[in-house]
Parts: C-alpha cells; structure tokens; sequence
C-alpha cells in the first residue's frame, strides 16, 4: 500500500512538471514560417514579398552553383526542406522584414489593449525567466522519474524517500 502512494505522488509530480512545461513549449514555436515550414509573403508588404521571393530565388541559384546545403540540419530543418522540395538543401533564409513586420503587428494589437493590461507584455527577460523556469521544471521530473525508477529495484532508497516524504509532512 505504501508503494502505490508514493507512485501516485511521483506520476502526480510528474505530470505537473509536465503540464507546466507545456506552455513554455509551446511559446518558443515562432517564426517566420508559414505552416509546413514554407516561408509565405501573404499578410505582407509588397517589398517584404519581394524580398522573400528573393530569398527562394537566391537559395535556389545557390544550391544549383552547389554553395548552398551539405550543412548540418536538425530534423525538423531537413523534414521542411524535404517536404517544400528543396530537399537535404534546406530552407531559404528569411529575410529581415519578415521580423519587422510582424514586430510592428505584434505592437498594433498591444495599442488595441487596455493600459491596465499592458503591463503583461512580455520581453526578452521574461522569456529568459520562462526558459530558466522551464529547463528547472524538466530538470526536477527528470530527477523524480530517475528516483521513482532506483526505488523500485532498491530498498535503501525507498526507505529514504519514504523518511523525506515523511519529514515534508506526507504520512505514508
């Protein structure tokens, strides 16, 4: 019986972790490309799109003159650069307007916000807070499944976890 307890509390810690890394995941999933990994010049200027048909168009020029590509890429690199058909070349670079623009849009829709809410904007300081957050949350799971997995071969250890749960004010 006082096993199970301390599973449930260990899957339970778990899952928390997890769910709180979940959201800071998910924030870091930005960028200039469309879905599919394909940079799209819809919802831009007219000069942006330009310069984003240069950018294909420059890639283009330089994996047939053989200067572009042969790098090394992560897979999700090389799964957009294989499924828009630029194959193990990869994508073309975005150009800087892309970031621009879409800076400027982010500040028209925080104008749209209430002042009192403006507060919540977040910066590069708050990102940096949420990675740090993130990476002690995933740092603390994994230290709770690694405990989780030597008490189930070592009784000492059990017995341990089981005095510091105790301490903490759990009764087991």
């Amino acid at each position: 019986m006082r096993n199970s307890r301390l599973s449930v509390a260990m899957v339970a810690a778990s899952s928390v972790a997890l769910a709180a890394l979940t959201p800071v995941a998910a924030s870091a999933q930005t960028g200039p490309l469309s879905s599919g990994g394909h940079i799209s010049g819809e919802g831009y200027s007219r000069e942006c799109q330009a310069a984003i048909e240069k950018a294909k168009e420059d890639h283009e020029a330089g994996v047939q003159d053989g200067t572009v590509g042969s790098s090394f890429m992560g897979p999700q690199e090389l799964a957009f650069g294989i499924l828009n058909g630029y194959g193990s070349s990869g994508m073309p670079t975005p150009p800087e307007c892309i970031e621009e623009e879409e800076e400027a849009k982010a500040d028209e829709r925080w104008e749209k916000v209430p002042d009192f809410a403006k507060s919540m904007r977040g910066n590069d300081t708050t990102d940096m807070i949420f990675a740090v957050i993130g990476a002690i949350l995933a740092v603390g799971g994994s230290l709770t499944q690694a405990a989780g997995i030597v008490a189930t071969f070592s009784p000492e250890a059990r017995a341990q976890i089981a005095g510091f749960l105790k301490n903490m004010g759990f009764k087991l």
